[in-house]
């Protein structure tokens, strides 16, 4: 891939990071209410009880995979994938600063990301950027008149994007089994 798509992507992420740590500052309402619908929406999207299984995990991985496909999907749009660059920056930074703000230490809330959000946190931007370079791939072959070049990348995908599903699969099992226990163990302190 291109750096510049995964430093695009890594820009835009990280501006929707800040936006969303700096929400409950500016809202505290407007914040508590979008944690609350975040909140919801995982516990419905997901379907299973929110404690340490294989099943949570594979929920986790089955929702991310579900994300990654639809963002490769629209890739052809470019925006596509940068709204949900921005968007995933947002609603870490939301959750992040608004736990914080709560009471949680803010040990607790990095423990409650890190063991699993290196992984996939680097596996989805690594989609996110290839998913652009796919969009701006295909608009300047269009524009040539010749799909040649987005075709080839085309062929490439399955082999450019198998480790970073691998990624996603083993932060899903991470998510899932071994960060819960993390947080208790941190909580412990």
């Amino acid at each position: 891939m291109k750096r510049i798509f995964l430093v695009l992507t890594t820009l835009v992420f990280t501006a929707g990071f800040i936006g969303g740590c700096l929400l409950p500052f500016y809202s505290h309402d407007t914040a508590e209410h979008l944690v609350n619908l975040i909140g919801g929406a995982i516990r419905e999207r997901l379907g299973v009880e929110l404690r340490p299984s294989v099943q949570l995990s594979l929920a986790i991985f089955f929702n991310n995979l579900k994300v990654v496909l639809l963002t490769l999907a629209f890739g052809f749009t470019i925006i596509g994938p940068l709204l949900v660059a921005a968007g995933n920056g947002a609603i870490l930074g939301l959750v992040a600063s608004y736990s914080v703000l709560k009471g949680y230490s803010p040990l607790v809330v990095a423990a409650s990301i890190l063991p699993h959000g290196v992984l996939e946190l680097g596996a989805v931007l690594y989609v996110i950027g290839f998913s652009i370079e796919l969009g701006w791939n295909f608009w300047r072959s269009a524009l040539k008149g010749s799909l040649g070049e987005y075709k080839g990348l085309l062929r490439a995908a399955p082999r450019r994007l198998a480790p970073a599903v691998l990624a996603i699969f083993v932060a899903a099992l991470i998510e899932g089994l071994v960060t819960p226990v993390v947080v208790a163990w941190v909580r412990g302190f």
